[in-house]
């Protein structure tokens, strides 16, 4: 197998972004090698197919956890360094080449940017905010956090694989066991266009899902968090990515994602409803 970088494009129910995930790799330049793995029903690889587009498909019918979904594609591909894409989003340009210029450089994992979609709504613009401030390209070194990793292969033999159990955060988790010795680089040029939920109640119920399911997993891998930091987040997560909004030097992307502004203090009332209700559950 001549490439160096594996994807691993993460699938549920043969979900309808899947052919723009994968064209968007097979599109980089170089291209890396490619394996779907899809869990929970649908016909993947006839979709694909339909679209012109030959990768190969591993298929579960019972649903997995991102976990087990993403050891099934570790399982199934064989270039050195391994990455991972939801079904939902899509690669930008130069997101292989930029992993392989920074694994290159000696990282052993690499972090990606998260970019919002040209026309967003201001829904799916306060969403990224919320969720993304943090991931953003021009985020400050001080206030980053590393996702959207791209790994060594070595780290798998080294420190297993990913949570099989977590039905979220199974990332941070493996993360947890590999900061203290792993050298993780931040690569703001590699970027994954992520949609974000469209529609003010979509948007909504959304948020309190993810707020949910982020008490779950930080009371599973780090302990349960006091009600006085979900507060403190619900206040602060708004106010940085407004903060953030408005400190984006592009002024197209600036305006774009000012559109959510609206949106910022409900989106963060439903992720802290989210979060007290997964406290306990």
């Amino acid at each position: 197998m001549s490439e160096q970088l594996a994807c691993v494009v993460l699938s549920l129910g043969a979900q309808p972004g899947l052919v723009g995930a994968v064209r968007s790799l097979i599109e980089q330049e170089p291209r890396p090698e490619v394996v779907v793995v899809n869990s929970g029903g649908g016909d993947p690889a006839a979709a694909l197919v339909r679209a012109g587009v030959d990768v190969p498909v591993v298929n579960e019918t019972q649903r997995l956890y991102a976990g087990g979904a993403r050891n099934r594609g570790i399982e199934a591909t064989s270039a050195r360094y391994v990455a991972f894409l939801a079904a939902d989003s899509t690669a930008e340009p130069g997101w292989v080449a930029g992993r392989l210029r920074a694994h290159a450089g000696g990282a052993d994992a690499v972090a990606c940017a998260l970019t919002s979609p040209p026309g967003a709504s201001r829904s799916a613009s306060a969403a990224h905010l919320l969720q993304n401030w943090r991931r953003l390209p021009g985020t400050p070194q001080s206030e980053l956090l590393l996702f959207g990793l791209s790994y060594d292969r070595a780290l798998f033999d080294r420190f297993g694989l990913f949570s099989e159990d977590l039905r979220v955060g199974e990332d941070s988790e493996f993360n947890q066991r590999i900061r203290e010795s792993a050298t993780i680089a931040w690569a703001p040029d590699v970027r994954t266009q992520h949609p974000g939920a469209s529609r003010p109640r979509e948007f909504l119920v959304d948020q309190h899902r993810r707020g949910r399911r982020r008490a779950q997993a930080r009371r599973r891998i780090y302990g349960a968090e006091s009600g006085r930091k979900l507060i403190a987040d619900a206040v602060m997560n708004p106010t940085m990515a407004l903060r953030h909004a408005r400190r984006t030097p592009d002024p197209q992307v600036r305006k774009a994602l000012l559109r959510g502004w609206p949106m910022l203090v409900p989106g963060s009332l439903a992720y802290l409803a989210g979060g007290i209700s997964g406290r306990g559950s």
